[in-house]
């Protein structure tokens, strides 16, 4: 009887409040094990607890760690998560130790929990802001556990009574309702990062009584329960301080030592300037300045591919090779990064794409600035650029198996206004260019050596960040979301520092990019560079069936351009010029001159049809030595609606003769062809030892080359005229010079008759 007394006595004492004399009287009491079914002898032991001291816990040495995976990406689909969230329902993270802390309303009464581990974390929903011209908000919202989701240790303690204390487990479940959210703001100053600054933060955590459960030690039903609500608002209201708390110090001191650092990091590239010309040793260098070859080129290549010349110029030729000025190319590009031995961070670039590289709206090429100093420049009206990232948590760890979480995602960047110019020093010894030989030009060591300095002085990139962003792959959901939550961030620092990026990538280019370009050039140009002793060369003749510089020639000329090619450029050039497609037009004077006492004034040049060529072949090998050329031009042939015309004023003034008429003159044929055939025996022995000093001036430059041709002769010329007329209007010439005139189209017109047969054949 005493026994059982004693222990419904127990069980009695422990569903007493505040009777806590009882611990003194029986000792170490042992309640019915009620509530201690699954808990270990040492747990029921009594535990001093330390009281409550001023300094508050901290998140700072919160430690999170990834202790088990999901087993099947395949789940993700069965549970209706995303890999993400399936990711995050696997995490298991540490809370630091929570309290002592005093419960409002019952003085000496503390509590604290310790060993706090979480996991099942659910996150429903992200939302991500920016606030211009400097701010960003982001909430997280539908922040929760599964159930039992947080697992830990807990400890009462009753001031007064330094034995009153014992311990037991927590489990608690954070409800879905909870959420935090946060606006920060990055502080500039002189266009620089210099502070990131937390300006509200609200930590929403909910958790419900019924969700929370004490267990296993001394007074627990009735102490710890009767005070839930009140040690879960003060634990909640703790919880949400030391986070803002945290958030405050990751703003406002993490992110701004890392502003620091980065503003450390750019700020040497904000003042890269130009490099003065370096300065030469006497000597006799070329002039690019007064050097024709180099004008002449400069003014073909700006002219022919400016945007305004035919066909679009270089933006067009870039349209026909490539897809309307976008180019995309496949990555196979991937780096690892350890996470702490648990997993492996991989980060692969899968694909890149370029367009815009079809709006050039200025073009100089070589052009010379000074002496020795080319230019070459362009700009582009814009530029963009995108990039496929795709990121993998890959498991190392034994305690992983069988996950990977992917996330795959598009960077973009939109250019606008963009130029370029490039600024290269180059000083070539022209004593030395003079005696190359030709031969010589095509070894790289000898050109080469003829260099004394050869630098990029300036290389200036210049534009503006019109847009920097992520977008999503995927559909909805908390996968979207993440990526703009990224999008978001991209666009605060872009839209508050877009001058500050513009002016790092300026010094990038000006500064490192020059240097290495610099450098690249200081190692592949040989200075010391040396010829061997040049020997004459024996006769060797070109032979055109033979030689495949020469079919290539051809080939492009004949087959790839071919009439077609050359009927639209001729469409463009004299649209151009005149307005219309196929019409050279040149009004006013084009021709005066003057012979003996004889002036003879040509005007008001209209010529239609020219772009009525269906058939061209030129230098074409018939044999080791002979070429053949052949032109057909017919209107009607290519689906043009007009003949072949001409029309002249001629002002023809004698006074020897009596003479001062003015005529129109008028041609008209419905057709044309011709056929040439050459004998060039040229050799290239003889060109391979002609000196560059031979080749100028120009008129010695002729004679030169055409020393290197042992044979050259017209051997056939032969040529066909469809439906010839001629008219000469308004002529007030004496009937002599009529007749003459009537003679001559006479003949014109029987030429006509005698080749029209065979022309029609």
């Amino acid at each position: 009887g005493g026994g059982m007394h004693y222990r419904s006595m127990a069980s009695w004492w422990c569903r007493v409040p505040f009777v806590l004399g009882a611990v003194l009287f029986f000792g170490e009491v042992k309640c019915d094990p009620i509530h201690a079914t699954d808990r270990s002898e040492s747990a029921l032991l009594p535990l001093t607890i330390p009281r409550v001291e001023e300094t508050k816990p901290t998140f700072g040495n919160l430690m999170t760690t990834y202790k088990e995976f999901a087993h099947a990406m395949s789940s993700s689909a069965d549970d209706g998560l995303s890999p993400l969230q399936e990711w995050l329902a696997a995490l298991v993270f540490n809370i630091p130790d929570i309290g002592p802390l005093e419960v409002p309303g019952h003085e000496g009464l503390t509590i604290g929990v310790s060993n706090l581990v979480c996991k099942g974390l659910t996150l429903e929903e992200i939302e991500s802001q920016y606030i211009q011209p400097d701010s960003m908000r982001v909430e997280f919202k539908g922040i929760g556990t599964a159930n039992d989701g947080c697992s830990g240790d807990w400890t009462y303690y009753a001031t007064g009574h330094p034995w009153a204390g014992t311990s037991g487990t927590v489990s608690i479940k954070v409800s879905d309702e909870s959420s935090i959210a946060g606006q920060f703001k990055v502080i500039e100053e002189s266009g620089m990062m210099v502070a990131g600054n937390l300006t509200d933060c609200n930590v929403n955590i909910v958790i419900n009584p019924d969700d929370v459960v004490f267990a296993g030690a001394l007074l627990t039903d009735i102490i710890l329960n009767a005070f839930k609500d009140t040690i879960i608002t003060t634990v909640t209201a703790e919880v949400n301080t030391v986070a803002c708390n945290a958030l405050d110090t990751a703003i406002d001191t993490d992110l701004t030592a890392l502003l620091v650092t980065i503003d450390e990091k750019i700020e040497p590239f904000l003042h890269v300037k130009p490099d003065p010309p370096p300065s030469l040793p006497n000597g006799n260098y070329v002039d690019w300045s007064s050097q024709r070859v180099v004008t002449v080129l400069d003014a073909i290549l700006t002219n022919v591919l400016s945007k305004d010349s035919c066909n679009g110029g270089l933006d067009g030729i870039i349209d026909m090779l490539t897809d309307d000025g976008s180019v995309a190319l496949p990555l196979e590009f991937e780096a690892s990064v350890p996470l702490g031995g648990l997993a492996n961070l991989s980060i692969a670039l899968t694909w890149f794409n370029i367009s815009g590289i079809d709006s050039f709206n200025g073009l100089s090429i070589l052009e010379p600035l000074d002496p020795y100093t080319l230019a070459t420049s362009l700009d582009l009206g814009y530029l963009n650029m995108s990039l496929g990232v795709s990121l993998k948590v890959i498991p190392t760890s034994e305690t992983v198996e069988d996950f990977v979480l992917v996330e795959n995602f598009n960077i973009y960047i939109r250019l606008k206004d963009v130029s370029l110019a490039a600024d290269l020093f180059l000083a070539m010894d022209q004593d030395k260019l003079n005696m190359l030989y030709l031969s010589d030009i095509l070894d790289l060591n000898c050109l080469l050596g003829t260099f004394e300095a050869a630098t990029f002085t300036n290389l200036n990139l210049n534009m503006t960040v019109a847009q920097l962003g992520l977008e999503p792959v995927g559909e909805g959901g908390l996968e979207e979301d993440i990526d703009e939550l990224f999008d978001t961030a991209l666009h605060l620092f872009v839209g508050e520092f877009e001058p500050l990026i513009t002016s790092f990538i300026h010094g990038v280019v000006q500064g490192p990019i020059r240097g290495a370009l610099n450098g690249l050039l200081g190692a592949v140009v040989p200075w010391a560079g040396t010829c061997p002793d040049h020997v004459d060369h024996e006769v060797n003749f070109i032979d055109f069936l033979e030689s495949p510089l020469w079919a290539s020639v051809t080939h492009l000329i004949n087959d790839k351009v071919g009439a077609d090619g050359i009927n639209k450029a001729l469409d463009c050039i004299t649209e151009k010029s005149s307005g219309v497609a196929g019409t050279i037009s040149k009004p006013g004077v084009f021709v005066d001159l003057s012979l003996a006492g004889f002036e003879l004034v040509l005007s008001d040049l209209t010529v239609t049809g020219v772009d009525g060529l269906y058939n061209i072949s030129l230098l074409a090998p018939v044999d080791h030595y002979n070429l053949s050329s052949s032109l057909g031009m017919a209107p009607n042939k290519v689906d043009r609606s007009r003949d072949l015309t001409l029309s002249v004023t001629a002002e023809a003034k004698s006074v020897k003769l009596g003479l001062d008429e003015t005529v129109h003159l008028g041609l008209s044929l419905a057709g044309l062809e011709a056929d040439i055939a050459t004998r060039l025996k040229l050799d290239r022995g003889t060109l391979a030892d002609l000196q560059v000093y031979q080749l100028f001036p120009q008129a010695q430059t002729r004679a030169c080359v055409m020393s290197a041709a042992s044979e050259f002769q017209l051997e056939q010329l032969d040529f066909a005229l469809k439906h010839l007329d001629v008219t000469i209007n308004n002529s007030s010439l004496p009937a002599q010079y009529l007749e003459a005139a009537n003679t001559v189209a006479h003949m014109l017109l029987d030429l006509d008759g005698a080749t029209e047969g065979a022309t029609d054949g």
